[in-house]
């Protein structure tokens, strides 16, 4: 039986113990917040009391929210969007926060608040317009109809926003428990082996275990410690190690479903959801300039998302550099996971196989752009090849246009949307053409530009939009040299309203880079091999 003074360990511990899983539930209380705000909630009995509720999207802070329903038409009605009147940018994307708990009194909406709500739906649904050059917007009036329909006639005046800080709680709590047991285990130990060296086994085991974990995941750790963020939204990352091109080519993968498993089980070491894909436009062109040498021009047409440049310099492959939206990871501004948490860098491990452009030291370039025909799943009983990752295996695996072309066609591509894809392949020769996939076959253009219409003669021909965009580019470079600030410049006559992400200038034969971001043409970023080692 214990007793005396040889209780008081085991009383510390057992204080200590409570104390961190008193800080595990109380932790864990704090993630569930209050209960969601329900639509009846929204009702005449309410008006003028104090509502609680927790969201687990972040929320700027404003003194009035509109809330919004949200829900299909045929659908029961189970939650509720909350659009701040002065922050477009709450209704059309997210912030960082992951869970936060909002305080506020239900007050009925006026005419003035009312018209304030319309128009927040109104400037949305112009800008998403604006943004893609549609062929058909009858169904944008009537989503913006509908849209409106939904506002609630209520409105709630916030009197405070918290951050639910659940995950440091429950840390604190795992770290107190154990700390509790090791200190009843070395107690326990002590007049078997001395208490010194206990301590120093215990170090040697630490300091073990740590070096082991290093040499295991060395590479990564590089490559997660290598993360810069350059400005607001753009990010740097140098990829080290080997992140298994050959097993990916010879996995036969053909959905996002499949790629999403591969890429959970190979790099990020956690179930991940989804790849986030949404339609984008784009344009590509090459040309020549003073100095002999060959640029490769690109715009990415995407909505507000964050950036990543990759460099990449595998044993097995060339280097190269490369351009990755970090949105497709669920990741940004307006996403639930920031770049620069845990969880953010650790998907971004899996960047080198979303690459949405980018050269080589070999002197090749190459970007995918979307096509609005028929969803490309090739089925000549070959192995599979999701499209956007064929980006790395080209990067990888070839020097020219043509090693690039004869990859492609030992793969079924598949594109993982209700839609297709071409690629603009160019090389340091000044050689370029358009690969696309049309009724199962693999076509290829030789052209020095392409937007997002089918180039290949036939009956697909056109088909698709940006043809103005085309044509101002085969404008552009008609007869005539351009050096890379012009060849910017062109890419500033291309943009979409709002909706350029990226304008990427790859300079061919020396392996670098000149970027644009958000269509701010006045201060472009410049990148060399150098910049990453």
């Amino acid at each position: 039986m214990i007793k005396g003074k040889n209780l008081i360990p085991f009383l510390i511990a057992g204080v200590v113990c409570i104390l961190g899983i008193t800080s595990i539930i109380f932790g864990t209380v704090k993630a569930l917040g209050y209960a969601p705000l329900e639509p009846t909630d929204l009702c005449e009995k309410n008006v003028g009391t104090s509502l609680h509720f927790s969201v687990r999207d972040g929320l700027p802070a404003q003194d009035e929210y509109f809330l919004a329903f949200i829900g299909e038409e045929e659908e029961e009605v189970t939650s509720v969007m909350i659009v701040a009147p002065k922050e477009h940018e709450s209704f059309i994307g997210r912030t960082e926060c992951e869970s936060v708990s909002v305080i506020g009194t239900l007050d009925k909406c006026d005419e003035e608040i009312a018209e304030k709500g319309v128009a927040i739906f109104t400037d949305y649904f112009d800008t998403f317009k604006s943004a893609y050059e549609q062929n058909n917007l009858d169904t944008f009036d009537e989503d913006l109809k509908n849209a409106i329909n939904t506002i609630s006639p209520y409105y709630l005046s916030v009197t405070d926003v918290k951050e639910n800080d659940d995950d440091n709680l429950t840390g604190v709590g795992i770290a107190l428990i154990v700390i509790s047991v090791l200190t009843v285990v070395l107690y326990l130990l002590r007049n078997i082996i001395p208490v010194k060296k206990i301590l120093l086994i215990t170090a040697a085991v630490v300091v073990a275990l740590a070096a082991v974990v290093f040499i295991i995941f060395k590479d990564r750790i590089r490559t997660l410690s290598s993360l810069t963020e350059v400005s607001d939204g753009f990010y740097t990352m140098t990829c080290y190690g080997d992140y298994d091109i050959d097993e990916y080519l010879n996995a036969d993968i053909s959905t996002n479903d499949q790629l999403v498993e591969w890429l959970s089980k190979k790099f990020i070491g956690f179930g991940y959801d989804r790849i986030y894909i949404d339609n984008f436009g784009c344009s590509s062109f090459i040309c020549e300039s003073s100095d002999g040498s060959f640029l490769m021009g690109r715009n990415f047409d995407y909505s507000e998302t964050d950036s990543l440049l990759l460099y990449s310099e595998p044993d097995d492959g060339y280097a190269s550099i490369g351009m990755v939206d970090l949105e497709f990871f669920g990741m940004g501004e307006y996403s639930d996971i920031s770049p620069d948490s845990f969880e953010g860098k650790l998907l971004m491990l899996a960047a080198p196989y979303i690459c949405m452009d980018g050269a080589n030291e070999e002197g090749l370039g190459v970007s995918i752009l979307q096509l609005d025909t028929q969803t490309l799943h090739q089925d000549k009983g070959n192995p599979d090849l999701m499209a956007y990752s064929a980006i790395r295996c080209i990067l990888d695996k070839c020097k020219t246009v043509d090693e690039a072309t004869e990859l492609l066609e030992n793969y079924d591509i598949h594109s993982g949307l209700d839609c297709s894809f071409h690629f603009f392949i160019a090389d340091k020769s000044g050689k370029s053409l358009i690969v696309e996939w049309l009724d199962n076959e693999m076509v290829i253009t030789e052209d020095t530009a392409v937007t997002n219409f089918v180039l290949a003669k036939g009956k697909y021909h056109l088909e698709g939009e940006g043809i103005d965009r085309y044509d101002i580019m085969k404008e552009g470079l008609d007869n005539s040299t351009l050096d890379k600030r012009k060849a910017m410049l062109l890419l500033s006559d291309l943009q979409y309203k709002t909706q350029t992400e990226w304008s990427c200038v790859y300079n061919l034969s020396d392996f670098s880079v000149d970027i644009c971001l958000d269509s701010d043409y006045e201060y472009p970023y410049s990148f060399t091999r150098d910049d990453f080692r």
